[in-house]
């Protein structure tokens, strides 16, 4: 299976100079975000015929340099451009592979558009937002995609497909001592910036902004019930509810007690 993984050089230091306007970026703490890192995993886990490709300054070398100590072959890098050139690189480098990763939304503010606009490119299958990825065959891949409302579906995708991952998807492995210290001299491939036109694309619908939905893993207990007073907190280690019925003087004291048991106050000397 040949995999294209789409880097994108991340800026999460950036200072704008009061007087000029001028923006400038702290490149030391740029680099390879963690979306894109669970991206470069799975594609690792899949195969051995990796291309890594990045839109981005030479800064971007670093990031590149680190995919190929923990095991990519090909690295690619194009110069900066807009939001539609990055789309434009990425499909001209998947032309001939089965499966294009890449990280769902970078954390400098992106709106992870890119991995639809690569797919609507290639006229390729999508599946984004995706928690797991698995290869199902020789050049297909089975994933589970997050969903409105906290769910989970499974999908088959056939070749070509592109994927975009979240950072619960997987975690970078490190590399090893001896490839670290080979990547220095990494070959790099810069290519020669290219921007077709892009056909303008015009929303179907629109909704309300809703936040993504929380990964929380399952429970590991026996019936629906226990399932739930975990996911609740009411745990055995927990106590549980307790009515009392009792004139007001005493009731409150009963409240005082248990505040006093769980740590909220502290008992009068």
């Amino acid at each position: 299976m040949r995999i294209l993984v789409a880097l994108k050089y991340a800026a999460s230091g950036v200072s704008v100079d009061p007087l000029t306007g001028a923006i400038s970026v702290d490149h030391r703490s740029s680099g390879l975000s963690a979306p894109d890192g669970a991206a470069l995993e799975v594609a690792l886990s899949l195969s051995d015929q990796i291309t890594a490709v990045t839109v981005g300054p030479g800064e971007a070398d670093g990031m590149l340099r680190l995919a190929w100590a923990v095991g990519v072959n090909h690295l690619v890098r194009y110069p900066p451009g807009g939001r539609e050139h990055a789309a434009v690189a990425i499909a001209r480098e998947a032309a001939d592979v089965d499966v294009v990763l890449c990280g769902d939304r970078s954390p400098d503010g992106g709106s992870g558009s890119v991995p639809a606009l690569t797919a609507g490119l290639l006229g390729a299958a999508q599946a984004l937002g995706c928690a797991a990825v698995r290869a199902s065959g020789a050049s297909s891949l089975e994933v589970d995609r997050r969903v409105d409302g906290g769910g989970i579906e499974r999908l088959v995708l056939p070749s070509p497909a592109v994927v975009s991952v979240g950072p619960e998807a997987a975690h970078l492995r490190r590399a090893a001592l001896g490839r670290f210290l080979a990547a220095v001299d990494a070959p790099i491939e810069v290519r020669t910036p290219m921007t077709p036109a892009i056909p303008t694309l015009s929303p179907v619908t629109s909704k309300p902004y809703r936040p993504r939905p929380k990964m929380i893993p399952m429970p590991d207990a026996a019936s629906a019930e226990a399932r739930i007073r975990v996911l609740l907190g009411e745990t055995t280690a927990t106590p549980g509810r307790e009515e009392i019925r009792a004139p007001a003087r005493e009731a409150a004291q009963a409240i005082y007690a248990k505040l006093v048991t769980y740590g909220y106050v502290r008992d009068s000397p």
